[in-house]
């Protein structure tokens, strides 16, 4: 669900992986990199996005932004950003040629049902096919992915307990088939605001 924050955890997934040394490919057709870079920066400053945006910075807080600006340049992270939707086929593109001239370990792509590739008969088999080019490219080059999902409204938002599950994936049989783990983001406090403010709770399908 939009607001839930998987953007923010995929980008922090990212720079972890990053920081560690290993090679991370982010692919977002929803995200501009100018976001994502004060996101960054809000993250490892304590800084908001707001205030950043307005220049609202204390001189102890610039030098913080500046070392971690320095630091940022010289990590391995690499974005495939476009205002049009990204075709899997380009992400797998640009995944092996990263792989072939400097090595990839990560590939995050966020998300999976706004990639452009050509529509099938039906949602359920365009996003399966675009599961499985990515599950394929992950075992090809040898890399882990992580791949952003949406979910149906429809049924949970019904229920008594809004914690999503498996069945409310969208395109769910295709993703539960190729994804080796689930990872289940849920905010209670977007459906009743005096439950668990300010908690995000992660369940492993």
């Amino acid at each position: 669900r939009p607001g839930v924050g998987k953007s923010q955890i995929l980008l922090e997934i990212a720079l972890s992986t990053a920081y560690a040394g290993k090679r991370v490919l982010f692919c977002s057709a929803e995200m501009p990199v100018k976001l994502l870079a004060e996101w960054e920066l809000s993250m490892h400053t304590g800084l908001s996005v707001k205030k950043i945006r307005l220049g609202e910075v204390t001189d102890d807080n610039w030098d913080k932004a500046m070392l971690f600006i320095d630091k940022a340049k010289e990590i391995p992270l690499y974005f495939l950003n476009s205002k049009v939707r990204l075709p899997s086929l380009k992400i797998m593109s640009a995944a092996t040629q990263l792989k072939q001239a400097d090595g990839l370990n990560l590939v995050i792509v966020d998300y999976l049902q706004i990639l452009r590739d050509p529509a099938g008969e039906s949602e359920h088999l365009r996003v399966g096919g675009m599961s499985g080019n990515l599950k394929a490219m992950a075992k090809e080059l040898e890399l882990v992915s992580v791949v952003a999902s949406q979910l149906n409204r429809g049924g949970k938002e019904q229920r008594d307990s809004k914690a999503p599950t498996l069945v409310d994936l969208r395109a769910s049989g295709s993703i539960e088939e190729d994804a080796d783990t689930v990872l289940l983001l849920h905010r209670p406090e977007m459906y009743d605001e005096k439950k668990d403010p300010g908690t995000l709770k992660i369940k492993i399908a």
